[in-house]
């Protein structure tokens, strides 16, 4: 980390080119405004997935917090497909079907 100081982002790390990402324009936006940025990407280069967060610094420039979510996105599209799935057979089917909670309060 300490060889890091003094360089811009695209030193520490050749693959974040960040001109060609949304960070640019939200960093460039909280400059200006003071508010701060949240957001979720697709990062390319790792194929993740990121919370991202971004502030301005009462001094002056910004400071970036990024979260990895890819095994949190992965769960949610499995569990999209397996409901899409689930809705296949229950469309198809020519008989009836009740699902319901503990309380016997139809879901």
């Amino acid at each position: 980390a300490a060889e890091m100081v003094g360089k811009i982002i695209e030193e520490a790390w050749p693959e974040f080119n960040i001109n060609n990402l949304r960070i640019r324009s939200e960093a460039e936006r909280v400059l200006a405004t003071g508010e701060p940025a949240h957001y979720t990407a697709h990062f390319e280069p790792f194929d993740a997935w990121f919370e991202v967060s971004i502030y301005k610094n009462p001094g002056g420039g910004l400071s970036l917090f990024s979260r990895d979510i890819t095994a949190r996105r992965q769960g949610e599209r499995a569990l999209e497909e397996a409901r899409a799935s689930l809705q296949g057979v229950l469309d198809a089917m020519d008989d009836a079907f009740i699902s319901t909670d503990g309380a016997l309060v139809i879901t």
